[in-house]
Parts: structure tokens; C-alpha cells; sequence
């Protein structure tokens, strides 16, 4: 782009980077794009395209209780094995039920997967966005505090299952639901901040939650991945708290 490309073509073309999922538009765009009619009408579908979301809902109890049967077998068997040994077949046979039966509800390995963190990522989000709307005017660095204790006692609470998705995060970032959790925690992050915008040094608010969000995420799961013995938790959380403060603030040092 020229240098002297003006403020507002800029801005209507921020609105086209990919990198910006905080719009209406974005966020509209990235939860439809899968299922997005082309022009003769027809669903777009790749040759490699796998669908990552249940194919049906159970409705009958039966059939609730054969799904959650299905997800609790995936989820104990990502914790003893892994994600790259987890296959439908392992799946049906640990479930007990029959592998025509799982097909009917999850095609695939990406589909159970999906399943298994739903309900998680909707508890994660929903307390994360409780915590952040309910803080009112509290500091960026009291609030980077609040967020990462949070996640670090998820990671904790949930450390088997937490250690071996993190340690596949392209995997659980392609899917929708691991989309749809970054999606609604920068959503957070931005209704926070915009209750103190006066006070941010940053110029392009979406774009510095991005990398503020992006930053502070790479940080957590390095620190609860690979933990080196010499930082504790609350040594890595005030950490936080000082990059978050310095990067969107204003005089911050």
C-alpha cells in the first residue's frame, strides 16, 4: 500500500483482513463460510473437505445416551492415548456401541473431537466472559491477572485432556469450535477495552487484541506445556500482566 494511502481507505480495507475476526462481518463470514452456497446453488465442497460437527442431534434418550457414551469414550481415550491414536473404530469399540451407530452421529475423528470440547470451551467461555464484562474499570494488568489464573486452572483442572489438545493446536484451531472459543474470547477482550479506549495507546483496537490475544496464549501454553521449573505460575501471570499493561497503555513502562 502507498504511504500515502489515506486514514479512511485504510479503514474499509481493515475490513477485508483476514487477520480482523471481531466484525459482525467476520465473525458472520468465518461461522458460514462451510456450508456457503456457490453461485449455481449448490454447497461448496472440497475434495479433502471433512466436516467437523455432528452430522444429526440424538432426540430420543436412547439415543442421548449413545452420544454421550461416544463422547466420553473420546475424551478418556485422547487423555490414555493421544490424538493422532484416536480413530472411530477405537472410539465405537470403547463406547460399546456399533460403528454404524457412531457414523450416524460423528463421521469422523474431527467430528468426536468437536464434541469432546463443546461443552468445555462453552464453560471456558462462558466464565471468561462473566469475569471480563463483570470487571468494570480495573486495570488491563488486573484483569490479564484474572484471565490467565483462570486459565491456568482450567489447564489444571482439566491437565490430561487440556496437555495432549494444546499439544495439537493446529488441529483444534482449524476446528469450528476451536474457532468459534478464539472468536468469543477476543469478542471479550474487546468489550473490556472499550470501556477504557481512552486510555489505550493503540490505534487499531481489533488488531491489538489480535496480537495481544495471540501473544499472551502462545506464553500460557508454552509455560503449562513445557514447564521449565524455574518460573512458577504467579511469576508467568505478573509477567502477563506487565506485557499486556506496556503494549495498550499509554505512558505504560
Amino acid at each position: 500500500m502507498n504511504r500515502n494511502t489515506t486514514e479512511s481507505e485504510s479503514a474499509r480495507e481493515s475490513d477485508q483482513d483476514p487477520r480482523k475476526p471481531l466484525t459482525r462481518k467476520a465473525r458472520t463470514k468465518a461461522a458460514t463460510d462451510a456450508d456457503k452456497p456457490a453461485a449455481g446453488g449448490k454447497a461448496k465442497k472440497s475434495a479433502d473437505a471433512k466436516p467437523a460437527r455432528p452430522l444429526k442431534q440424538p432426540k430420543q434418550p436412547r439415543a442421548q445416551r449413545t452420544v454421550e457414551r461416544i463422547v466420553e469414550a473420546t475424551r478418556a481415550l485422547v487423555i490414555e492415548r493421544g490424538v493422532d491414536a484416536l480413530t472411530t473404530n477405537k472410539v465405537a469399540e470403547r463406547a460399546a456401541v456399533n460403528i454404524a451407530s457412531l457414523y450416524q452421529y460423528f463421521p469422523n475423528k474431527e467430528a468426536l473431537l468437536g464434541a469432546v470440547l463443546d461443552s468445555y470451551f462453552r464453560t471456558i467461555t462462558r466464565t471468561a466472559n462473566d469475569l471480563l464484562d463483570a470487571l468494570g474499570e480495573v486495570s488491563v494488568e488486573e484483569s490479564t491477572r484474572l484471565w490467565a489464573r483462570l486459565a491456568i486452572a482450567q489447564f489444571r483442572a482439566n491437565g490430561g485432556l487440556m496437555a495432549e489438545l494444546l499439544s495439537n493446536y493446529n488441529l483444534l484451531a482449524a476446528l469450528p469450535v476451536g474457532r468459534e472459543l478464539e472468536y468469543h474470547l477476543m469478542e471479550a477482550m474487546r468489550r473490556f477495552l472499550l470501556r477504557q479506549r481512552d486510555k489505550l495507546a493503540v490505534a487499531d483496537l481489533d488488531r491489538a487484541i489480535y496480537v495481544a490475544f495471540h501473544a499472551s496464549t502462545a506464553v500460557l501454553t508454552r509455560h503449562l506445556l513445557e514447564p521449565t521449573g524455574y518460573y512458577r505460575d504467579e511469576e508467568i501471570v505478573e509477567e502477563l500482566a506487565r506485557l499486556m499493561a506496556a503494549y495498550l497503555y499509554r505512558g505504560a513502562t
